[in-house]
């Protein structure tokens, strides 16, 4: 199993941090430290990794869509009347002919349905309306007096399809960084996240995966999952990427077969919820998630307490084959909305989760709770060696930058924090209202 370093500094609150990645790492620190800013890029950079292909196809296929955006405009006039398509756009046949992420398909079939447009204009101008061909003409930018015939016209399209498809073949093979970069601000921007950070890094044993000029895929890193709220859970239609993709993991599997490990696991989620997550239809027939308590109860998932959505994302996640020794959960304050005996299953589910299934797991907490059950658990578990607890700390006294220190499986420093509190809550219990 590979170890991973990720490495992020001088971004936003974030002065240094350099996080081991070997099993379990909890985050500890107060409120605007960065813990979930640090979550949040390494999920993005590990997405990126793993989904650049898919990233290149789509960007293949939109510049493929803007060359046919014209000809869908004019094909419902030069197509035959007979043509059972007659009312299909060019990217519509375009898309029934392609299996989703098949580049070389998507390259061929697109300059088959570019022959056909070629074809059905040239004779549609040898037979059509004279008053409509010369509309046609100039919506195409071809000029009467015959500067542009229409071959020069199809043969332009056919070659910027054909450049943007040898482009790509270069950029799966060298994987330059900045189109790794490009692809990810655009997904950024959906985010609404507009200043990516200057310095970032992920170390697969040791070797740094992003070069000046490329970047190397993780081998046995696959997939992150982001979970910042459970109540992402609960809203419908989110324009955030990382809601909706949790969303779809929770309702679609991968298609493999549980293991018996997880089975065990699954049993334990369900005993702690009295009942399981499953997917039903809705009243219009759409998908949803609903929770069927052992007593008989059945609501939808939006309607549970908020713990509950909790465990449903791990029962859903786990039953569907997401999380597994090639994932990446992340999860910023877990303890949020749990009941303190809650706290310590949940962390016994993680520390479980890791031993047997091998996931790894980014837990941000400022829970004493949450901090202590992981140590605890891991030590009796035996994966303390692969659980690491850092602590933000102020760069300077005056600064609101922080550092991360790695304090190994030592706790000690982290619960210092947490006494700040207690001793705050005794001094203003014995202080007046304007002390």
């Amino acid at each position: 199993m590979s170890n991973y370093r990720y490495t992020l500094s001088d971004y936003n609150a974030i002065k240094e941090a350099d996080i081991a990645i070997n099993g379990i790492t909890v985050l500890a620190g107060e409120n605007g430290c960065g813990k979930s800013t640090l979550s949040r890029w390494l999920y993005y950079l590990i997405n990126g990794f793993n989904r650049f292909d898919e990233f290149a196809y789509n960007d293949l296929l939109k510049q493929i869509q803007d060359c046919l955006r014209k000809p869908d405009r004019v094909r419902r006039d030069i197509v035959n009347r007979g043509d059972e398509n007659i009312n299909v756009t060019y990217s519509r046949l375009l898309e029934t002919r392609v299996v989703y992420g098949d580049i070389e398909s998507l390259f061929h079939a697109s300059l088959d349905v570019l022959a056909s447009f070629r074809k059905e204009l040239v004779s549609y101008m040898n037979s059509g309306d004279k008053g409509n061909k010369n509309r046609i003409l100039t919506y195409l930018a071809i000029s009467l007096d015959g500067g542009i015939t229409l071959d020069d016209y199809c043969d332009d399209l056919e070659n910027i399809v054909a450049a943007a498809y040898i482009n790509l073949l270069d950029d799966l093979r060298m994987h330059p960084v900045g189109r790794l970069q490009g692809y990810i601000y655009e997904y950024l921007i959906e985010e609404g996240i507009f200043d990516p950070p200057a310095s970032i890094q992920l170390y697969e044993d040791q070797i740094p995966l992003l070069a000046e000029r490329c970047f190397s895929m993780p081998y046995m890193l696959h997939r992150a999952i982001y979970i910042d709220t459970p109540m992402a859970l609960a809203v419908e239609g989110s324009e955030l990427n990382h809601w909706k993709e949790l969303a779809n993991m929770m309702l679609s599997s991968t298609g493999t077969n549980i293991p018996e490990r997880n089975r065990l696991l699954l049993a334990r989620i369900m005993r702690s919820i009295n009942g399981k997550i499953s997917v039903d239809k809705g009243w219009f027939k759409n998908d949803e998630l609903h929770y069927h308590r052992t007593d008989g109860l059945d609501i939808t998932l939006a309607s549970t307490a908020t713990g509950i959505k909790s465990f449903a994302y791990l029962q859903r996640l786990l039953e569907n084959g997401y999380l597994n020794e090639e994932s990446l959960l992340l999860i910023d304050e877990p303890e949020a909305h749990l009941h303190p005996q809650w706290i310590v299953e949940f962390a016994r589910l993680l520390v479980l989760l890791h031993k047997q299934v091998g996931l790894k797991i980014i837990v941000a907490s400022h829970n004493p709770d949450m901090v202590s059950a992981i140590q605890s658990i891991a030590r009796k578990e035996g994966v303390l060696q692969n659980t690491c607890f850092y602590q933000a700390e102020r760069a300077s006294e005056d600064s609101m930058q922080y550092v991360y220190k790695n304090l190994g499986s030592d706790i000690s420093e982290i619960f210092k924090s947490f006494n700040i509190a207690i001793s705050r809550i005794q001094d203003y219990g014995s202080t007046g209202l304007s002390e």
